[in-house]
């Protein structure tokens, strides 16, 4: 779960990746991440492009803290929650 508090302007990537190298190769396996663009929020497998940026529906409220968080089940599907009252 990452907690944070951002401004509507600029972008934000987070998440997790299981090699330490960030696995910049052609097809990089196990990086999740969710990017906050502005205030919308996009989940993709790659920090250093878009390309596999999928927008969750899901909005910021600027100025406020609140938490996102994944979780993947034994079959491989992933989760997303998000959290705004803390």
């Amino acid at each position: 779960m990452a907690i944070f508090q951002k401004t509507e302007k600029g972008d934000v990537a987070l998440g997790f990746v299981r090699d330490l190298t960030w696995d910049t190769g052609k097809d990089p396996k196990g990086q999740r991440l969710f990017k906050v663009k502005g205030n919308k929020v996009y989940v993709g497998s790659r920090y250093d492009s878009g390309k596999t940026d999928v927008d969750t529906g899901a909005r910021i409220v600027p100025d406020r803290r609140q938490g996102l968080m994944m979780k993947k089940d034994a079959k491989g599907n992933v989760t997303y929650f998000r959290r705004i009252r803390f």
